[in-house]
């Protein structure tokens, strides 16, 4: 007997070689190695940790597709399905981008065995990796806004409606109607008192006899007189009114009598009486504008008379006021009178009661001076 073993039988074949690890067993030992040093890496803490923990979220998504992928060679899966048959396509929605997330892509394609989501590469199906998200405490996406600079505010502009163009006319000023120059027949442009009427008529301050017949030489009544200065001053009243017996309140020169000698330009004589019929004297004019215009002499009134021919004819009662109306350049001559004589008694024609008025005007400022010889100048 002999310590040496039976040789072996050959009729037996010999037992197969098992591996060390399985693929099972290398995939367990990478994990422990890698939770291992994920929790060394982890206590370093502070940002190296989150960096880590994503890190590990990698790896550790890297090993789960690794065993997908060998599962699925495991089983030798290859599949390919017709688009139109055996393929569910699923449509993803496209989440709107905002500026802080990435651009995701807009389709994708499931298979009925594999939910992993793959993309479409002409006939191929490629297996995407997707990383898990860290979990770090997700904050909702804010939309940056793009600071916009500030806007002069402009005021709202009110859509106006096109008007049609329209002819431009110039400018019309509404220009007071001009009066008719004069035109009457007897009272020529040549005529002495022609500058005294023609401005009083333009003015509507003095009336004709008629539309073309003023009737210069004819002597003037007190009725009439009575009218020329009412259209001519038209000042305000304050007199009393007086009621004449022999002025009828129908009669046409009633109101005009009545304003003179609420206006203090005439009188009547005594018993209440006017004598609208008589014809004025100069004189009565003179103290009629005087009265009116409340007109005063600076000097003497002697004086001032003293230097006409005729200035005996003044009656007493008017010999102030005749004073007042030479230095005030009131009285007003004709051609066939000289200026050294005043012709107070003479009866005053319709000419030389429109000089005596239009420098009654003057006096009062109300229109302007012209230089006429037939004014009687104050010595």
């Amino acid at each position: 007997m002999t310590n040496f073993s039976p040789p072996p039988d050959p009729s037996q074949s010999p037992e197969p070689r098992r591996p060390i690890l399985s693929f099972d067993e290398i995939v367990a030992i990478v994990v422990a190695f890698v939770t291992i040093g994920a929790i060394l890496f982890w206590s370093w803490g502070g940002r190296k940790g989150k960096m880590f923990s994503q890190t590990w979220q990698k790896l550790k998504s890297t090993v789960e597709d690794t065993a997908v992928l060998e599962t699925e060679t495991k089983r030798s899966f290859d599949i390919r399905l017709s688009r139109d048959s055996e393929v569910e396509e699923r449509d993803v929605a496209v989440l709107p981008e905002t500026p802080s997330q990435p651009e995701q892509p807009s389709l994708f394609r499931f298979s009925r065995t594999d939910r992993s989501p793959k993309t479409l590469i002409g006939d191929s199906q490629q297996p995407i990796i997707v990383l898990p998200t860290s979990p770090v405490t997700e904050t909702p996406p804010t939309t940056e806004e793009t600071p916009t600079p500030p806007v002069t505010e402009t005021p709202p502009t009110t859509e106006e409606t096109p008007t049609p163009p329209v002819t431009e006319t110039p400018p019309t000023t509404e220009e007071t109607p001009t009066p008719p120059v004069v035109t009457f027949d007897d009272v020529p442009p040549n005529h002495w008192a022609y500058p005294f009427i023609e401005p009083l008529i333009e003015k509507e301050l003095i009336v004709g006899i008629s539309d073309n017949e003023f009737q210069p030489d004819l002597p003037i009544t007190r009725a009439q007189l009575a009218s020329e200065i009412e259209t001519a001053f038209k000042q305000e009243t304050n007199r009393d009114l007086i009621t004449f017996e022999d002025i009828s309140k129908e009669s046409q020169a009633a109101k005009k009598i009545d304003e003179a000698v609420k206006t203090g330009f005439l009188k009547g004589y005594p018993g209440q009486v006017f004598r609208p019929d008589q014809k004025v004297p100069r004189l009565q004019v003179l103290v009629a504008l005087v009265s009116g215009l409340d007109l005063k002499t600076s000097q003497d009134p002697e004086a001032i008379l003293s230097s006409y021919q005729d200035s005996g004819q003044i009656p007493n009662w008017a010999r102030e006021q005749i004073a007042a109306a030479i230095e005030s350049g009131l009285v007003v001559n004709r051609p066939d009178f000289t200026t050294n004589s005043l012709y107070p008694n003479e009866p005053a024609t319709r000419a030389e009661v429109v000089g005596m008025i239009y420098q009654g005007l003057v006096k009062a400022g109300r229109i302007e001076q012209i230089s006429s010889p037939y004014v009687v100048p104050s010595p």
